[in-house]
Parts: structure tokens; sequence; C-alpha cells
């Protein structure tokens, strides 16, 4: 009689099934208590005996005339059983959200407990990779614990919304029972899969955006890398993250970003119409597997810092150092070290330093220089930006726009006796190099241009070097400067 689904008393079909009953009940009439029992008996054995299936229709008569009740009861029969199934199709949802969730904050945990047993702190080392904001104090900056690192305080984060697709550079195909939309769709269980060895994805926008950070959440962590990864702000100037970040590749599995597992990728803010991001296998079963992937544009103060708690070990003499990126000379991050929690002095990475007493404090102040946004050259000027070089001496920089986003710039420069690096990138084919009127050449090794670097044999004078480039590249560096902050990966004080 009883049906293994009703078992649960949890479940939504059968309570409401028997409510509805209830309220029926609740309204018949009868003479004796025995009428009253075997009514009751009666309707909850019907609702039990029914299972999981749907309530059988009154039927309907073949002959004689037609009875409005007969279709009229029957319309309430399937209204009760749709409701009845849209009420349980609910409760299942819910159950799975929470089993979601509560799977979620279990992968949380024991990714903490790893990284706290992986970079726990000893009487020969402290290391603070901003896993525990408990050894953070005065905190202004931001801390993202999820990719490890902390930032300038975040003004806003925007979503972006490229369109997807996959690059002719591919090596493989999508599995049967994937989709590309899964990559952006954010559903629980789906996730694209990509059958094969290489894929590069094209991801394109309507137009040009400013971008800052991807993320890439993995399926099942297995060994992959990122070979290249380049955007464009127009379709003709590329512009390489791997190399502005440092790296030839990035390797991404459950050790990512501090074995979060989530791959989360900073980089210098830049015009993007169009990147490319090419994925290979390192696991050997040419099999990869994505859950979603994230475009944003994330806007930062200006300033802010964050300073330790007291640290009581190690002790004597430490060696100083920090996994950081500094984007030179837009943001920076100055390091201090305290012995009371209020007078600080400036240390630097790589410094050996003799430890007075303990415990100590550390600071970081992050910060953006304004005048590098305002008064940026289309030179770079070693050694210190924007300061003249000692190379050569730029007498005139005039800029002409030429629309569809190019620009052309003309730099007259005089004494040149080492070489100028261009922070553009020339269009292809339109760098000219000339010695007052005659136009030098290239082939012919009047000069050499190699790496945004033009040198000569010998010294000279009365260059004039003409070039188109993007509008939305390096020119547009001021429109940037609310996207720029500097990342602090890591900092460590260890017995030398």
């Amino acid at each position: 009689m009883f049906n293994e689904a009703y078992t649960d008393p949890n479940s939504q079909l059968l309570v409401d099934r028997l409510a509805r009953i209830a309220q029926q009940l609740r309204s018949i009439t009868l003479s004796t208590m025995s009428d009253y029992q075997a009514e009751v008996y009666s309707a909850v054995n019907a609702v039990l005996s029914l299972g999981v299936a749907m309530t059988p229709l009154d039927p309907v008569g073949g002959q004689g005339p037609a009875v409005v009740g007969d279709a009229a009861n029957n319309f309430t029969i399937l209204n009760n059983d749709a409701a009845d199934i849209a009420a349980e199709t609910l409760r299942v949802e819910d159950t799975v959200a929470d089993s979601f969730n509560l799977a979620a904050t279990t992968l949380n945990q024991l990714r903490q407990q790893i990284r706290e047993f992986i970079y726990q702190n000893n009487q020969q080392r402290f290391s603070e990779d901003f896993l525990n904001s408990q050894n953070l104090s005065g905190v202004s900056a931001n801390l993202d614990f999820n990719a490890g690192l902390a930032t300038s305080p975040v003004v806003s984060t925007v979503t972006l919304s490229p369109t997807i697709s996959i690059g002719t550079d591919s090596v493989g195909e999508i599995d049967s029972n994937s989709s590309l939309n899964n990559l952006t769709a954010d559903v629980v269980g789906e996730f694209f899969q990509w059958d094969g060895s290489s894929l590069e994805l094209i991801l394109t926008f309507p137009t040009a955006q400013i971008m800052n950070r991807i993320t890439i959440n993995l399926d099942n962590y297995s060994n992959m890398e990122i070979s290249t990864f380049t955007t464009t702000p127009d379709g003709t100037l590329i512009q390489d993250v791997l190399d502005d970040l440092g790296v030839n590749s990035i390797d991404i599995d459950g050790t990512s970003n501090k074995f979060s597992g989530d791959v989360i990728i900073d980089f210098p803010p830049r015009y993007v119409l169009t990147a490319r991001l090419v994925l290979l296998d390192r696991s050997g079963t040419d099999v990869i597997s994505i859950r979603n992937l994230t475009c944003e544009q994330i806007s930062y103060s200006s300033t802010g810092q964050l300073t330790s708690i007291p640290i009581t070990a190690p002790t004597g003499t430490v060696a100083f150092s920090t996994i950081q990126n500094v984007f030179s000379p837009y943001v920076t991050i100055t390091h201090q070290l305290s012995y009371n929690g209020t007078q600080f002095t400036a240390i630097d990475p790589g410094d050996t330093i003799v430890l007075n007493s303990t415990p100590f404090f550390y600071r970081a102040v992050f910060g953006r220089s304004a005048s590098a946004f305002s008064a940026q050259s289309p030179l770079n000027q070693s050694p210190l930006d924007p300061v003249g070089s000692p190379y050569y001496t730029l007498t005139t920089s005039t800029s002409t726009p030429l629309g569809n986003g190019i620009i052309e710039r003309t730099l007259q420069i005089n004494d040149i006796t080492g070489p100028i690096i261009l922070r553009e990138t020339p269009l292809p084919n339109s760098l000219v190099v000339q010695e007052g009127t005659v136009i030098l050449s290239l082939s012919a090794q009047n000069y050499v241009f190699n790496d945004n670097t033009v040198a000569f044999p010998t010294n000279v004078t009365g260059i004039t070097i003409t070039y188109q480039t993007s509008s939305l590249g390096s020119a547009a560096i001021s429109d940037l400067e609310n996207y720029y902050t500097p990342l602090l990966y890591e900092y460590k004080f260890e017995v030398s």
C-alpha cells in the first residue's frame, strides 16, 4: 500500500496531495464515526497507492449528451497534477543547490587546509600569501583570497561579454555531449569539453573594451598550459599578455592560484577588440575541460595599504623577498618595516635585514603615479621616465590623427649616441627614418630596428622618425589610469 516515494517526509508531492484531500475531508458530513474513518482511510490510501503516477482521469461517456462536468473535472485533475509536479521540481532544484553549495564550501575548506599546510610559517620563515586575513591588520587594500594576491582597493567590477569562437589552429573537436555555449552559460553541472590536444579560443567584442582580468574555472584540473595569450585593440596592433607578465606560458591545474584551482590572470589593462587564447593539454589524455570563462574590467583606487600583525619569528638576520608585479612607471609598491607599528622605514625586496628586536611589523603601500599618465612620452626614456635620455635629445614630438583609430607620430631627435626605444609599436611598414632630408635604408643597415628599438651604427644627429600606431595602444594610456594596480602575491622574511 505504501509507496517508497512517500517515505521521505520532505516529499513535496505527498505533502501537496495530502493537503488537498485534507481540505476535501474537512467539508464532508457523515452520520457515524465509522463512516468518517472509512472515508479518511479510503482517501489517504488512494493518494499513497497512486505513487508518483498521474491521477487517473474521469471517464467521459461516448454516448448521450455532453456533460460540462466531465471535462471540467478532468481539467481540475490535470491542473492539480501539474501544480504538484512543479512544486516537486522546485524542491529538487533547491536540494541540488543546497548540495552544490555544501560541496563548494567543503572544497574551499579543503583548499584552505592545503594552503595553510603548505605555506605555514615556522621559526626560520614568515611568509604571508594572503591566505588568512587574521595575519593582517589595518588593511585598506583589496585582498583577493581566491587569486591569492593583494591589490589597490577595488572601485568597480564589470563583467564583459565577448563572442567566443574556436580558432583554426585548434587540434581536435568539441565533444559530442558538449557545447561552446557552456563556456559562458554558468550553469551548475555544465562544462565545455574539447577532445584534442590544442584549443584556440578567439574572444571578440563589438567594440574595443578595456580589460585587465580573465578567469578560467576548470572542470577536472588535469594539467594544461596557456601557451599564447594575445590581444589587439584594432586588429592590427598585437599585444602579448604573457610578455607583459614576464612569462613564456602559464601552467594551469589544481595548484593554480595557490591551490584555489581557479585560473585568475591579472594583467596590465589594455583596449581589447579581439583576444586569442591557446590552451594545450599536458596530461596526455587529449581532453580540455572548462566550466566557465570570464572577462572582467576592474577599476581601482589610486592608493591602499596593508599592515601585518606583530611578527615574532624569525629573528636575527633575515632576507626579505616578495612575489609581485609592478607595472612601472604607472604603479608602485613601497615596502616598510617597523618595530613599534607606528614608525616605519623603507625596505626593498632582496634586502638582508638585521632585526633589532622582535616583534616587528611589515607594511605595503600601493600607489599609482598620476604624472606617469599625464606626462606620457612616445619614447621609453631610461633610466627614469619621462626624464630625458642620456643617449639623445628629443627636440619635438607631434601626433596627427589619421582616423579609423590610427595616429601618426613624428619625432625630431638630435645628438644620438645610443639606442632609441619606442614605447609604442609601429604598424607594419609604417616606420620611416630620415637624416635631414635623406631617407635612411633598413636593408642597407643605415639603422637597425628590433624590439621597438632604433639603433644607429655611429653617432648621428638631425634624425626624424615617423611611424603610424594605434590610438588605442600605448597612446591611450591616459584612458587606462583607473584600471592600473600593483599586484602583491607574497612577502617573506626568511633566515639568511
